[in-house]
């Protein structure tokens, strides 16, 4: 589902990790954001271990995935003369995480469902 942040209610995220996007025409970020359950999870399937709490390993598993997105995105778009910037993502962990921009500028949400939670990819323009 893709949708216009704030103009449906947002789930309770307690692990994202967020990269900032920089070219020549725009600056923008991305913020992968998961609960704590459906992030470990999705750990432990990768890992085909059970992960029972967010160590600095498994931490570094969201920026990994952010970090991939980010990757595959930047060369298609620097493909297409977008010239993005590199860019590391930082991890942010609590127990409300809630996407903010101090802007006016639309913030889009694309959410992810699964039988054991939702995930959200969150573009933020300034």
């Amino acid at each position: 589902m893709t949708y216009l942040k704030g103009t449906k209610p947002q789930p309770d995220f307690q692990i994202a990790a967020v990269i900032g996007i920089t070219s020549e025409t725009f600056k923008d970020n991305i913020i992968l954001c998961f609960t704590e359950k459906l992030f470990l999870l999705l750990m432990s399937n990768m890992f085909r271990e059970n992960q029972e709490s967010l160590t600095d390993d498994i931490k570094s598993g969201v920026a990994e995935l952010l970090n991939r997105i980010y990757g595959h995105a930047k060369a298609i778009l620097n493909h297409r003369g977008f010239n993005l910037a590199s860019a590391i993502p930082t991890v942010i962990q609590c127990e409300n995480i809630k996407p903010v921009h101090l802007g006016n500028k639309p913030v889009i949400v694309l959410e992810f469902g699964s039988t054991e939670g939702v995930f959200q990819i969150v573009i933020s323009t300034s």
